[in-house]
């Protein structure tokens, strides 16, 4: 068991290690960190989506010819949503896509085609209309969309592997990063 003496010995080591360890890490800082810090995401922008709708149901379909070497692909996807919030646009999570049309479609039947926005920095896709949504309405939100196949195992992306026979097949993964 330490003694007092010996446990405040302990204490002082510890601070000294830690004390060296804190000037050894900011003397290895580059002498350009502030222009790299203001690259950074600031953290006071909101990424959230706002609360005004929320996703019932999602039908994707995703069209691909990697079999025929291409990395281009496109997709539409459909949600079934409900309006929580009166409001005149609906703001989904979007990345490296470019937007072809987006429509909605009224519980009666009736649809128009809504106006889009992107916001690169959060990657929001805002769409809207001149009309509000009201609240407690449900709605069916079409969407479509292009990009190309990613090589760097996020979002849609190609890869390939060895099949039983040592050939290199490709495959193509959906991975959702956070």
């Amino acid at each position: 068991m330490l003694s007092s003496h010996g446990f405040a010995i302990v204490a002082i080591v510890a601070l000294v290690l830690a004390t060296g360890y804190v000037e050894s890490y900011t003397r290895v800082m580059p002498p350009n960190f502030r222009e790299i810090e203001e690259t950074l995401p600031r953290a006071d922008i909101n990424y959230r989506l706002p609360n005004d709708t929320v996703p019932q149901h999602y039908d994707i379909v995703l069209n691909t010819r990697v079999d025929e070497g291409v990395r281009d692909f496109s997709g539409t996807v459909t949600i079934d949503l409900t309006v929580l919030v009166e409001t005149n646009s609906i703001v989904l999570h979007a990345r490296q896509l470019t937007f072809e049309s987006a429509t909605i479609q009224s519980s009666t039947g009736q649809s128009e085609a809504l106006t889009f926005n992107y916001e690169p920095q959060r990657e929001f896709l805002t769409l809207s209309r001149t009309v509000p949504f009201a609240k407690d309405t449900k709605w069916k939100l079409t969407v479509v969309y292009s990009g190309l196949l990613r090589s760097d195992n996020g979002g849609f992306y190609l890869t390939t592997y060895l099949d039983a026979q040592g050939r290199q097949s490709c495959v193509v993964l959906r991975v959702v990063s956070c």
